[in-house]
């Protein structure tokens, strides 16, 4: 295990809205400090109901071990079960908790969605072993605006009878359709209305998130005050390879750095471990530390979470995540595809004609453009021939172009430059 390279990646809150970020927050892991990262573990895009897409591997499970006394002893902790419907959308979570040699229920996250297959609600329940049954905990309500970009969520909270206002995220975009800046803000009973809290604000460079800025509301003079940063640093795959966390420094008037990510990636592109450091080096505690395994399909197989011991100097490992894959079919089982190939230039100049084949002539066919953290960019619709061209200019960067028509389907990754 001192071989390991462990990963700290500070998966604080960050939100990856750049292009080419491998990481977004997973808050229904329940585990881990505020400044840990973890993978990102997508649900795949759901099909029409009358379109075969693909065979893809989803996690249906996770199991989480902590470290035991003696070195390489792990100790059974809880287990997370996942269940998806036939489009591959996930509509259920839940966390088992492992107390005396038996399973015993803890948390129920359920999923609904939108016609135009959005997320519109996560529904929170926990188990009351006494009652036998599951209580409401907590809602969060999704809203998007006339681009289908998310610009609300609503966290509601229940009081024993009734839905109640927690928390609420506005979200403003940039004319390239990324965020622009969030704000959050808590229920204040005694005036029946919002009240703000938190404020992050992102910097980008040819469409790519380069900072993001925090800010805490200060009630009594009515302004936002700087509270920390996160600067994101990439390869030339635009892979994040570094972020650096600095904390607000009110007599200096300046951001101070604090701790910095450093996070490496396999042949495949995939993450495979990291190393947190504070900014005077590793010296103190509250580090953490990731390795990531993967299993011969390409799937994240184990976690291993490391904290930093200040006192022996030594990364301690403290927890190991085990994920378990199924293959999944989505789609209409008993149909199948036409095989569509496509032919054009990557990296792609927006203009330039894609020649496919197997089109049919008398189909209308969409052709849809997705950042690689699943936000639409460009779609159309043209009939069947052999050329067709993207005619709205979109930001250089990532992304993933659906062709679909009737029940046939092409994905592909494309560049897009200048």
């Amino acid at each position: 295990m001192k071989k390991l390279r462990l990963i700290a990646l500070a998966f604080i809150s960050l939100t990856c809205v750049g292009f080419g970020c491998v990481l977004a927050q997973n808050s229904e892991q329940g585990f881990g400090s505020n400044n840990t990262f973890f993978l990102d573990f997508n649900d795949p895009r759901p099909a029409a109901q009358d379109q075969f897409l693909k065979k893809i591997f989803i996690r249906d499970s996770t199991y989480t071990y902590t470290a035991g006394v003696a070195e390489g002893d792990w100790l059974l902790e809880s287990k997370r079960m996942l269940t998806y419907d036939s489009q591959g959308r996930r509509i259920s979570s839940a966390r088992s908790l492992w107390i005396d040699q038996n399973w015993s229920r803890d948390s129920w996250l359920t999923f609904s969605y939108t016609s135009d297959d959005r997320l519109s609600a996560q529904l929170r329940t926990i188990w009351d072993g006494v009652a036998d049954i599951w209580k409401n905990d907590t809602e969060m309500r999704y809203y998007y605006n006339y681009a289908g970009l998310e610009n609300e969520l609503i966290t509601l909270s229940w009081d024993g009878s009734r839905w109640v206002m927690s928390k609420l995220t506005e979200k403003n975009y940039t004319f390239f359709n990324a965020v622009d800046n969030e704000i959050r803000y808590e229920w204040d009973t005694s005036v029946n209305n919002w009240k703000p809290t938190e404020k992050t604000l992102y910097t980008y460079s040819d469409g790519i998130v380069q900072e993001e800025t925090y800010q805490l509301w200060d009630d009594s003079l009515s302004k936002w005050h700087n509270n920390y940063t996160k600067q994101f640093s990439y390869n030339s795959d635009q892979k994040l390879i570094l972020t650096t966390h600095s904390v607000w420094n009110e007599s200096e008037a300046k951001f101070e750095a604090s701790v910095s990510t450093f996070m490496e990636y396999n042949e495949n592109g995939q993450l495979l471990n990291s190393e947190q450091l504070a900014a005077n080096g590793i010296t103190n505690g509250n580090l953490t530390a990731q390795d990531v395994l993967y299993n011969n399909e390409g799937n994240a197989s184990e976690v291993i979470q490391s904290e930093w011991d200040p006192d022996t100097k030594e990364w301690l490992v403290s927890a190991k995540l085990v994920h378990y894959w199924s293959k999944f079919t989505i789609g209409n089982l008993n149909s199948r595809p036409s095989e569509i190939t496509c032919r054009f230039a990557n990296p792609y100049t927006i203009g330039l004609p894609w020649f496919c084949e197997s089109l049919k002539t008398d189909v209308l066919y969409t052709i849809e453009l997705y950042d690689q953290i699943g936000r639409i960019f460009y779609t159309g619709q043209f009939l069947g021939q052999h050329t067709f061209r993207i005619s709205k200019q979109v930001p250089p960067g990532f992304y993933n172009v659906v062709i679909r028509g009737g029940l046939d389907v092409h994905a592909e990754k494309v560049i897009v430059r200048q």
